[in-house]
């Protein structure tokens, strides 16, 4: 399972989405590209390839923008499932797409410039995808019930991906962070439940916090590729800039983070490093995740 960092300008976020026992990510991959712009705007919607390779395009509202990109919209949440309505796209079609067209004058150079971001979900958003329309909300609500009050397991955890096992009356759960965050325990930790307790022990599941920050952000024309770190890979980025003022283009090449919050190599001039995020320490305990190795 790949599980995704979003890079954004003076932001980082990583969104995942957890069903029990199956952990799907709702964000993929996350595009930018910054270019001169004829005029200013800022608009999103949803972009998907349906039936027929029919590409349908709806509008978005930022909160519901936001819902998709953090993995807050729920199958419960959807109250119809037209083609064209958001809920009837995710479901019914192959793959889908949020866009975002953000314009700005720049204050250095004068001019009208655009970033024109994407973000590629999971094309099995809901994690119920290839079942048949109608069983779809049954099954989500007999999930919701069964684990109403017994041993629940988290909705939707950001940073972490969590595997689980049933044994008897006893459910056991692994929590481990993506690349770049741990918990107090460190990067990894594992919790029981008796279901005639129905108390986590030693301790119920809760967000990593990051102790590197991999996020990069356009600042002269140019385009960014970036994909997560998981629990077992480094997040990676393509890198190309375009010909500024007195410097020449760059090639598209690949660069990865490390654990320490550099780069494998130089980075190229068009992208600048960190969000501001507020680090915690770096934990001691990083070889007990293989992923962690670099």
């Amino acid at each position: 399972m790949r599980c995704i960092v979003k890079f954004l300008p003076g932001a980082l976020l990583a969104a995942v989405s957890l069903f029990p026992c199956v952990m799907n990510a709702t964000v993929e991959r996350y595009h930018a590209e910054l270019r001169d712009g004829v005029q200013e705007g800022d608009e999103r919607y949803l972009s998907c390839m349906c039936e027929n390779s029919t590409d349908i395009s709806e509008p978005l509202d930022e909160e519901m923008a936001t819902a998709l990109l953090k993995g807050k919209l729920r199958l419960t949440h959807c109250r119809t499932f037209d083609a064209r309505d958001v809920c009837g796209l995710l479901l019914l079609c192959a793959g889908c797409a949020v866009r975002r067209l953000s314009c700005y004058e720049s204050e250095e150079v004068k001019k009208v410039q655009c970033v024109n971001e994407i973000y590629l979900l999971n094309d099995n958003y809901f994690g119920l995808r290839e079942r048949k329309l109608k069983d779809m909300i049954t099954i989500e609500h007999v999930r919701i019930k069964r684990q109403a009050h017994i041993c629940t397991y988290p909705s939707n955890l950001k940073t972490a991906d969590v595997a689980c096992q049933t044994t008897g009356n006893k459910v056991t759960c692994t929590e481990a962070c993506i690349f770049g965050h741990t918990l107090k325990e460190g990067v990894m930790r594992t919790m029981s439940c008796k279901k005639d307790e129905n108390v986590w022990r030693p301790s119920g599941f809760t967000e990593c916090d990051p102790f590197v920050d991999c996020s990069l952000s356009l600042k002269s024309p140019g385009t960014v590729d970036c994909y997560s770190g998981t629990t077992r890979t480094a997040p990676l980025c393509y890198v190309s800039c375009n010909h500024y003022e007195d410097r020449p283009a760059i090639p598209r090449r690949a660069y990865e983070c490390t654990l320490s919050g550099t780069w494998n190599r130089a980075l190229p001039f068009c992208v600048t490093t960190g969000s501001g995020l507020l680090l915690v320490p770096r934990p001691t305990n990083l070889a007990v995740n293989q992923g962690y190795s670099k």
